[in-house]
């Protein structure tokens, strides 16, 4: 790579307004989409009348850069050769992490040290071979888990940046770590809005955020099941539907007082809806979700849908059963048949043992749950939290993929009508 710059790459010094804005206003862009920080990098290189800008992320005590990205007339391979060569004797990357001073930056015109071998190894030997003869660096980020580094290169022959360029680089790297700052906010509220989606993911109860209109905004893993399936409820250009019209002018009707700034005694309503198939119905409770002020559009409120399929089995009951009460793998089986309904003939059979057996092991279940009657073991199942396992892969939505399906799901139940 020796002396691998174009000649003449980067000789004019362009501090124009123009380009200024449209560098910064990549700077910003770039925070959201990545793909553009070398456009933006290559705007910062050309007004400085450089040949290129490298950004570095190295982790703690990590000599490799963890991503390396560099633009303008650096040559391609640029970033390979760095790591390979250039990061275990980078002065300027002890330097940076040294300070504790914001303000400060690496200008090689006056941080060299000439008599350390291991800055001639990197500017004589390293970045000549690049066909660089000036540098300058700053600090963008320093977290716990990383430091983002900017340095800008000139090529030899040309003469150090001058004081007016010194200062048009400390206005880019405060617009650079600002940004980097709405980047690291952004990603943390992604992070924190996909734990939110994989709690209520988890939940086995069906919840829909809605607006008086019917169309659904926000729906968690259990209600998109039960919408996919069709039965009985379903999402029909992108507005919750039931299987009969006139649950669904109920179900308007609820969600419409649910959206007045006085909402119903009680402040929910409920409803069955019937399902085609015969099977149990499911109950909806419909609710605000929160309270409607007066000076606010009820076209803005948005109300919750909470959907039980009265007719599901979670499978979680008998094991969390055994875990809460101490009960025997042949008891919670037991308990969690009465729970759900089934008489105790029916436990019996399912279990292939005798009427006996299956009241025995109902004694033991109400003496361990310390309760006297079937009834409270039925108080009891019904009161305990239940969650589906974690979904993974294909079942796991974000929040921004959950409304992007039911967008796209609503387009495709449009077309199919």
């Amino acid at each position: 790579m020796k002396a691998s710059l174009p000649a003449g790459a980067g000789t004019a010094f362009d501090a124009s307004d123009a380009l200024f804005d449209q560098a910064v206003a990549l700077i910003y862009a770039a925070s959201e989409q990545p793909a553009l920080r070398r456009h933006a990098l290559s705007l910062i290189a050309q007004s400085l009348g450089a040949a290129g800008a490298v950004y570095l992320s190295f982790a703690p005590g990590e000599v490799t850069p963890a991503a390396c990205e560099s633009a303008g007339s650096l040559p391609p391979d640029f970033p390979a050769h760095y790591a390979a060569l250039g990061a275990a004797i980078d002065p300027r990357r002890r330097f940076l992490e040294a300070t504790r001073d914001e303000s400060s930056i690496y200008v090689s015109h006056f941080d060299r040290d000439n008599a350390d071998p291991r800055d001639a190894l990197f500017f004589d030997g390293f970045l000549a071979d690049c066909g660089i003869g000036e540098s300058i660096g700053a600090q963008i980020a320093q977290t716990g888990q990383r430091y983002d580094q900017l340095y800008v290169e000139r090529a030899l022959g040309l003469p150090p940046f001058a004081p007016a360029e010194l200062r048009l680089f400390r206005r880019f790297i405060l617009h650079l770590r600002q940004a980097q700052q709405i980047a690291d906010a952004t990603a943390r509220c992604t992070a924190e809005e996909a734990l939110q989606q994989q709690l209520l993911d988890n939940l086995p109860l069906g919840a829909i955020i809605a607006d008086k209109g019917r169309h659904v905004l926000f729906a968690n893993g259990a209600a998109r099941d039960i919408l996919a399936a069709g039965d009985g409820l379903s999402l029909v250009e992108g507005k919750l539907q039931a299987a009969r019209a006139f649950e669904t002018n109920a179900l308007a009707t609820h969600l419409g007082n649910a959206a007045r700034v006085a909402p119903p005694p009680g402040g929910s309503a409920a409803l069955l809806v019937a399902r085609p198939s015969g099977k149990q119905p499911f109950a909806l409770v419909v609710a605000p979700l929160r309270p409607v002020r007066e000076d606010e559009d009820s076209e803005a409120a948005r109300m919750t849908v909470l959907m039980a399929d009265l007719d599901g089995r979670s499978g979680t009951l008998a094991p969390r059963l055994m875990q809460l009460f101490g009960l025997s793998r042949a008891e919670a089986r037991v308990a969690a048949g009465v729970a759900e309904g089934l008489r105790l003939h029916e436990i019996a059979r399912a279990s292939d043992v005798g009427m006996p057996t299956v009241r025995t092991q109902l004694r033991a279940v109400l003496k361990k749950m310390d309760i006297g009657r079937q009834a409270d073991l039925v108080r009891i199942a019904l009161t305990l939290p239940g969650t589906f396992a974690p979904r993974t892969g294909d079942d796991a939505l974000s929040a921004t993929e959950n409304r992007i399906k039911i967008a796209s799901d609503a387009l495709i139940s449009s077309k199919e009508m």
